[in-house]
């Protein structure tokens, strides 16, 4: 309700009707403070005095409701459905943009969290792992996931940055962990390509060479948190999650459809 725009229709129709303030107040039981009150649009009246203050104005509920002189009452009522039809129609367009912000994030999780693993965890030509120390932070710290190359270890250079295996002693098979180091110096020697290693955060070169007995391959790029993560978890995790982004997805898709279909 338009307080301003009541006030006037009712001061408009009173002076029409030649009543005073007092006598208008007097016949809906009412102050002629409050009448006073109402034309100068600081308030309004209480739905009670609707239908008196109608009756003796002369003019229906809904011009009072309005504030309007209008003829045709039918035209009003369909403005304001029309109006109220609007504002749900807004909402419902409000959560139709959330929903599918919702699948186009369940779309992305799927993607990096499940076809990226799924891809390259057997690949021929790449592999994933997750880093396991900060000896190249800033460029990666512990725990983030590495995709690289699987290629031939003549092709590597200096400065590349290659992943291999780390020895914890003398018995070249005995391997704790992988790591992703750059390349210092190649050492060719009898034919057999080996590199000299450091990280970027560590101030002396690797203890041992680098050769073909555990070099793995060439970094590629650093994947997303997402893929860590689900790479992290158990293999019984990892499906129950799958599957709770498969039904929302389908959930959120089936929503879409059913949209568009009313529409």
């Amino acid at each position: 309700m338009n307080q301003e725009k009541v006030g006037k229709l009712i001061k408009k129709i009173r002076n029409e009707r030649g009543l005073t303030q007092s006598e208008l107040a007097e016949k809906i039981g009412v102050t002629d403070r409050a009448i006073s009150k109402w034309e100068n649009g600081r308030g309004a009246p209480d739905i009670s005095l609707l239908i008196p203050l109608s009756k003796e104005l002369n003019v229906s509920v809904l011009k009072l409701l309005t504030g309007d002189i209008i003829h045709d009452e039918d035209k009003a009522i369909i403005n304001i459905i029309d109006k109220k039809d609007n504002i749900i129609k807004k909402w419902k367009y409000l959560f139709l943009l959330i929903v599918n912000i919702f699948l186009i994030i369940l779309f992305y999780v799927l993607y990096q969290g499940y076809i990226i693993p799924k891809k390259y965890e057997n690949h021929k030509d790449y592999g994933i792992v997750i880093i396991q120390s900060d000896s190249m932070s800033p460029l990666f710290t512990t725990g983030d996931a590495i995709l690289y190359d699987k290629v031939d270890i003549n092709d590597i250079k200096e400065s590349d940055l290659i992943l291999f295996k780390y020895e914890t002693g003398n018995d070249l098979d005995n391997f704790k962990y992988l790591s992703i180091h750059r390349v210092i110096e190649i050492v060719n020697d009898n034919e057999n390509i080996s590199f000299i290693t450091r990280g970027d955060n560590n101030k002396n070169n690797d203890r041992y060479l680098v050769n073909i007995n555990n070099y793995l391959g060439r970094y590629n790029s650093k994947l997303s948190s997402i893929t860590r993560d689900i790479l992290l978890c158990n293999e019984k995790i990892r499906k129950v999650i799958l599957i709770m982004i498969v039904l929302e997805i389908i959930g959120c898709l089936s929503f879409d459809v059913i949209y568009i279909y009313k529409k």
